[in-house]
């Protein structure tokens, strides 16, 4: 830790990190998985197990588990962003309706002001 202007700082460094984290791994295809993917062949062989069906959820993939895609929210959130692409003509044939009159909604109730502001918000140090 240094000090600068009298302020206490700490920069990140190969030398400062935690040696933890520096070995921590991310195991997509671990044990576990490699583990699920044989049981998955064994249920389609007709093997029996206290289950009839195995979600891989290992990769983060929340449409496996049946959960609608997020495009409704981030599409929102751009034109929330630059609310001036609802009045270019191209993008108005490529832009939902839904999506302009949620948006539209936002303004009205001064929510994407917010929503800009947060998403442009500088990261503090």
């Amino acid at each position: 830790m240094s000090k600068a202007n009298g302020v206490a700082s700490s920069k990140l460094t190969g030398e400062t990190i935690s040696p933890h984290v520096m070995k921590a791994e991310y195991a997509v295809r671990g044990d576990i998985v490699v583990r699920a993917g044989e049981i998955g062949k064994e249920l389609k062989k007709g093997k029996k197990f206290p289950f009839t069906d195995l979600v891989m959820c290992n990769i983060g993939n929340p449409q496996a588990l049946g959960q609608k895609p997020i495009t409704f929210y981030r599409q929102v959130l751009a034109i929330c962003d630059y609310p001036q692409v609802r009045t270019i003509q191209y993008m108005q044939a490529l832009l939902p309706p839904a999506h302009v009159t949620r948006c539209t909604i936002l303004w009205h109730q001064q929510k994407c002001n917010n929503i800009v502001q947060q998403l442009h918000r500088p990261v503090s140090d």
